[in-house]
């Protein structure tokens, strides 16, 4: 019998070291990886530094970004004339504009370069100010289009009366279409008499217009209506 005790006792120590190695292989499969945002120190060294944003293309060098040794500098004075202080070191124009509590700035990159002692935000507002007059030039160049049928009815006529005025209100000119089709063409005079009432009507509203010769375009009758200096 002890034999039979023996066989018994392998058989279940066998089965016991089995599951115990096939637990060992499960956990080992189951071990979690460091999550990726835990880099090593190697990587850590490795990792390329933030990148600093670029600098305003529009915005120029100012005070300590002036390099050059020898500066030409002027001197704002607001209302008064500007004061010239010729050719100066760049130590003395630094020293000039700390006294002053402004700004040196870079006007002109030529040789020497071109500095003036002002206070930036000033000098950027007043640049600013001009480019919108530039835009604003610009815009009141811009024509308009008015078009309408030589046989428009009264409530579109207003439409546009409304338009036209809006536009020429806001400083563009305007370009007046009365526009013929097929058959219409043999009115054409009626045209006339249509642009000659929408410049009356215009008065009338308080936008005095002048206008251009009137002239055939294909099949419309066109001229430029502009604001009556």
């Amino acid at each position: 019998m002890r034999w039979w005790r023996s066989a018994v006792m392998l058989a279940l120590g066998a089965r016991i070291g089995a599951s115990f190695r096939s637990s060992m292989i499960v956990r080992h499969i189951n071990v979690r990886r460091p999550p990726p945002n835990l880099l090593s120190p190697a990587a850590v060294r490795n990792r390329a530094p933030p990148t600093t944003p670029p600098k305003d293309p529009e915005l120029p060098k100012m005070n300590a970004d002036i390099r050059a040794p020898e500066l030409r500098v002027i001197i704002d004075r607001g209302d008064q004339p500007d004061e010239t202080l010729g050719v100066i070191s760049r130590e003395e124009a630094l020293a000039k504009a700390k006294e002053l509590g402004v700004d040196l700035v870079l006007i002109a990159d030529k040789d020497p370069p071109v500095c003036k002692i002002v206070n930036y935000g000033k000098l950027r507002y007043a640049k600013e100010k001009k480019k919108k007059e530039q835009m604003k030039k610009m815009k009141s160049n811009e024509i308009k289009e008015v078009k309408m049928s030589y046989k428009i009815g009264d409530a579109d006529y207003q439409v546009r009366r409304r338009a036209g005025a809006k536009f020429i209100q806001a400083g563009n000119r305007v370009k007046l279409a009365i526009q013929f089709r097929g058959r219409e063409q043999q009115h054409m005079h009626l045209g006339e008499g249509l642009i000659s009432k929408f410049v009356d009507d215009l008065g009338l509203d308080g936008v005095p217009v002048a206008k251009t010769k009137i002239i055939r375009e294909g099949r419309d009758l066109t001229t430029i209506l502009s604001a009556k200096s």
